[in-house]
């Protein structure tokens, strides 16, 4: 099973998270942004591997 399902469930809560923040909070969507392009790319590179 390994880890993708760890990874792929941050990515969809980030998501939502992300739409849930309001317009005052850029600091915040900036940085969770930025983490779920981290996230982005580690689910990319197990899916490449399997």
């Amino acid at each position: 099973m390994g880890t993708r399902p760890v990874w792929a469930e941050s990515v969809r809560t980030k998501q939502v998270f992300i739409e849930s923040i309001g317009r005052n909070h850029k600091t915040e969507k900036s940085r969770l942004t930025a983490d779920l392009e981290r996230d982005m790319k580690v689910l990319a590179s197990i899916d490449a591997i399997a």
